[in-house]
């Protein structure tokens, strides 16, 4: 299935709207899809290699510094570390790919229109795109999914770091309030991941309707409709007289 055609076909399902699982579903493959096409399988192996550096030798300098717990303790503290460096790495590469999404042909788009997102989408998936608009609702949309992917790497890593540190961090003996608060501070992050996809599908929507949209030939696109003057206007037309207004 193409493109346009998966657009359509989504579009089509989503006249009456969609429900919270199947728009975080939505959100959750176009946040994967723009995350793996800004941060290929090079640039994983550049985080991976800088994490994994930074976990190594953050959990060798800890081990000879803690006294309780020693080495079993230094495990989960470096690779939370090593998570924070390799997450730091990847939001950087998100952050300058999501400035470029604004760089047009007439030149950078130095203000966002979320009005006009509001006005083409809503929270049930539901896509009315105005005439004359796809152009720019294609680069709002894609801007507010480049919004929500930032982070969510970093996101991942620090809890598949606190998850696998764990289990060292029972077996190190540390205090109850730490064992306590890791799970805590994993319960409340999660849901973060829920939320940003959920949020993405509208978003995703809206940007495969826009491109649809855009897909057309010139002559099938909805045109912006003619604006009409105020009436009793002042500006004269060719041809015709304007007369006063009565007194």
């Amino acid at each position: 299935m193409t493109a346009p055609d998966r657009a359509v076909h989504d579009g089509a399902a989503a006249e009456d709207g969609l429900g919270g699982r199947e728009l975080a579903r939505i959100g959750a493959s176009a946040l994967v899809a723009w995350t793996g096409s800004v941060i290929p399988v090079r640039r994983r192996a550049v985080a991976s290699a800088l994490g994994l550096v930074v976990a190594v030798a953050s959990a060798a300098f800890l081990a000879h510094v803690l006294t309780d717990g020693g080495p079993r303790l230094a495990v989960p503290y470096g690779a939370i570390l090593g998570a924070l460096a390799a997450g730091a790495l990847t939001s950087t590469w998100l952050s300058r790919a999501a400035r470029r999404i604004a760089m047009t042909p007439r030149g950078p788009l130095t203000w966002r229109d979320q009005p006009l997102l509001d006005r083409s989408v809503d929270r049930r998936g539901r896509v009315a795109i105005a005439p004359g608009t796809a152009e720019r609702v294609a680069i709002e949309s894609r801007r507010a999914l480049a919004a929500h992917a930032l982070g969510l790497p970093a996101v991942v890593l620090v809890l598949g770091a606190m998850v696998v540190g764990y289990p060292f961090l029972l077996a190190s003996g540390a205090g109850g309030t730490l064992l306590v608060m890791l799970p805590l501070w994993v319960a409340t992050t999660a849901p973060t991941l829920w939320t940003a996809s959920r949020l993405a599908g509208p978003m995703a929507l809206l940007r495969d309707a826009a491109d649809a949209e855009l897909a057309l030939p010139e002559s099938e696109r909805t045109a912006a409709p003619s604006v009409e003057p105020p009436l009793r206007s002042r500006l004269p037309r060719p041809g015709v007289q304007q007369v006063p207004p009565p007194e």
